[in-house]
């Protein structure tokens, strides 16, 4: 954790365009060069993994570690492929030069970081976002200039079900006023007609995920499904299913409700998005919830 502080300062520091100062004499290869950028591939100050440096005019402006760490990763999406996005690209659309970093702490479920950097006449970092377990991708959802990214929210892993089996609803975020930025209207999508809702939450109710493994004696697909209608405008055909779903005789119905809307769903990040996309007001989350 305190290394992941460190860097977050570093990138602070870096975001106004203020050079880091002189690069030292370090073991470092070069990886990619967009006009006065030039990044650099370098072994971690400390312990395993990798350093990133971008310098400009030879002066150190960003400096990022992780595990491993790509410039130019290959999460463009094009068809059932993934294109590399190449250094000195115009992701955001306003006819400047960006990169993307990608970073990875390396290990099993965590962590993925990803930094949107701006390479022109000013250097900034536009955004550094949390993708948490899963690779984010980048692509074009709305037909304006700059490309979408899809995240998944990692709010509900290991919640109640263990990470196998924990849903990550889709998030998609915009570039918008400078940085990217959650986009509830690209997330809306239509709600489920009536039958469609009974049928798959009849085929929940009698499955075979529920007590299978006292640890979690829930099924998961249960709240699967309200998320995927959560996270695109449907929040109250999610109540509706929960109603459905639950079997007949189980207890813990309105403690499971509460728990998950007015719990967990709001200690999201994207809780504000996700409020808005639902016509609801971003209340924190309830009394007694926990943190």
């Amino acid at each position: 954790m305190r290394r992941r502080f460190g860097l977050i300062i570093l990138v602070l520091a870096t975001a106004c365009g203020a050079a880091l100062g002189p690069a030292a004499a370090v073991d470092c290869r070069p990886v990619s060069q967009v006009e006065s950028y030039r990044f650099e591939l370098c072994a971690a100050a400390e312990g395993p993994g990798q350093r990133l440096r971008l310098l400009r005019d030879d002066a150190v402006v960003f400096v990022v570690e992780d595990h491993r760490i790509e410039v130019a990763p290959p999460l463009l999406e094009s068809g059932r492929e993934r294109d590399p996005i190449p250094a000195g690209s115009d992701v955001t659309g306003d006819g400047q030069p960006n990169a993307v970093v990608y970073g990875d702490s390396g290990g099993a479920h965590c962590c993925i970081q990803l930094y949107i950097l701006q390479l022109g006449p000013d250097f900034a970092v536009l955004n550094r976002l949390d993708a948490g377990n899963y690779l984010p991708l980048f692509r074009q959802a709305d037909g304006d200039p700059a490309l979408e990214i899809e995240l998944r929210d990692n709010i509900f892993a290991y919640w109640r079900a263990p990470f196998a089996r924990s849903p990550a609803p889709r998030v998609i975020l915009d570039f918008q006023e400078g940085r990217y930025r959650p986009a509830p209207e690209l997330m809306r999508q239509p709600a489920l007609g009536e039958s469609r809702l009974f049928r798959r939450a009849q085929a929940l109710r009698s499955g075979r995920g529920w007590d299978r493994d006292p640890r979690y004696p829930l099924n998961s697909g249960l709240w699967t499904v309200m998320l995927d209608l959560v996270y695109s405008g449907n929040l109250t055909q999610a109540e509706r299913f929960l109603e459905l779903a639950w079997p007949e005789a189980r207890p813990g119905r309105e403690d499971f409700h509460r728990a998950f809307f007015d719990c967990q769903l709001r200690f999201s990040f994207y809780w504000p998005a996700v409020a808005a996309l639902n016509g609801l007001e971003p209340l924190p989350p309830a009394a007694g919830c926990g943190g």
